[in-house]
């Protein structure tokens, strides 16, 4: 297996960072301060990073403002959402749950989920399925 870099972006220019290798390890810390000093940070509701995305498996960092929501388009694959600071309210099929910082939601393929930040919060959602994508970040 060959590692694998994401290509440059529009709010990533620099591009180049590893998503996929035989061996990775992330630095979540660094992710954090990245994408809250982008504009995008301050312009929108949210932003994100895919740390992680392979045939099999995607992992995206997600910052939130108080308020943001990531809903699901199309529920086809296993996920996971773990909050690693700040409080997120998550419905899925129409039952709501408070999510607080250390907590993890684990839900089937299937299940519609909306997230909506009660405070500023980061969350690591993760995919897994092929041909796996992660909506509305």
């Amino acid at each position: 297996m060959e590692e694998r870099k994401q290509d440059e972006t529009i709010n990533r220019p620099e591009g180049e960072r590893a998503i996929d290798a035989p061996y990775l390890t992330i630095d979540l810390p660094s992710y954090i301060d990245k994408i809250k000093n982008e504009r995008k940070w301050k312009e929108r509701d949210h932003n994100a990073i895919t740390v992680f995305k392979d045939e099999q498996l995607t992992i995206v960092l997600v910052a939130m403002h108080p308020k943001a929501e990531i809903r699901t388009l199309r529920p086809e694959h296993l996920w996971t959402a773990q909050v690693l600071t700040g409080s997120i309210q998550l419905t899925i099929n129409e039952k709501k749950s408070t999510l607080q910082k250390g907590q993890l939601a684990v839900a089937h393929a299937g299940q519609h989920y909306n997230l909506q930040a009660i405070e500023e919060s980061l969350v690591l959602l993760t995919v897994a399925g092929e041909e796996n994508a992660v909506d509305g970040v």
